[in-house]
């Protein structure tokens, strides 16, 4: 198999999800910055897993949504994900709230990453917004490559650490 294949088939097999892919922004017209970035919602989603671990129990969503600085409905918007994947845990009425769920511990960044934003896309070309592959690109192999290790980095990372 030749390198190019075996690297995207390396991405493929360290996909957690089957959401629709996360895409890094890709380059505009008119030489306009590539970016790579995640959304707040991710951001917000990794900080309220930390803030739930950092104690026992429950957080009232009015509390949790102080201290990540966001609205309590946006704060349920991100956590829907991690619910979904037993991460976090919510309970309604005058006691409930947020808490961790059974698999909080043993969840990577890039598990919470692709719960929030999809899998990573390793499909589309970096310079040309296409399919990759049709006609590889300068940077098909370098892109492909950093793609692979920044997968590895973000399933190496605990989402939260103990």
């Amino acid at each position: 198999m030749p390198a190019d294949l075996r690297v995207c088939a390396d991405i493929s097999a360290l996909r957690t999800t089957s959401r629709t892919p996360f895409k890094p922004s890709l380059p505009r017209p008119h030489g306009e910055d590539m970016r790579l970035e995640m959304s707040r919602r991710t951001d917000i989603a990794l900080e309220a897993l930390r803030i739930l671990a950092s104690s026992d129990g429950m957080w009232s969503g009015k509390d949790l949504a102080e201290l990540t600085a966001t609205s309590p409905t946006f704060l349920a918007q991100a956590l829907a994900p991690l619910i979904e994947i037993e991460v976090v845990q919510s309970r309604s009425g005058r006691s409930g709230g947020y808490g961790l769920g059974t698999r909080a511990w043993a969840v990577s960044v890039l598990e919470v990453v692709e719960a929030v934003e999809g899998p990573i896309d390793s499909d589309t070309c970096v310079l040309a917004g296409g399919p990759c592959g049709v006609d590889e690109c300068a940077l098909h192999t370098a892109w492909q490559a950093s793609l692979v290790a920044m997968v590895q980095v973000l399933a190496s990372l605990p989402a939260i650490k103990s």
